[in-house]
């Protein structure tokens, strides 16, 4: 039972901290955007154009929630 507690208590930590990692990386993402006056398909292109595949990939997600909200207003 003891051990439980011990497993609840750190999962309840790591998940906290992920969690304020999140949501800091977001207001840095929000950040940059409004110091450079970027938008949104700015920052999808540049990422589309980098070399990282994790970069590509969140390009990629990013465009084809774009283009999947678009259709569903259309519609």
């Amino acid at each position: 039972m003891n051990k439980m507690i011990k497993v609840c208590v750190i999962g309840s930590i790591v998940y906290g901290v992920m969690e304020f990692a999140y949501s800091f990386g977001k207001g840095r993402m929000l950040g940059i955007l409004k110091a450079y006056n970027a938008s949104a398909e700015d920052c999808i292109d540049l990422l589309s154009s980098d070399k990282r595949k994790k970069a590509r990939f969140i390009s990629r997600v990013a465009k084809n929630t774009a283009e999947y909200k678009a259709s569903k207003i259309e519609s």
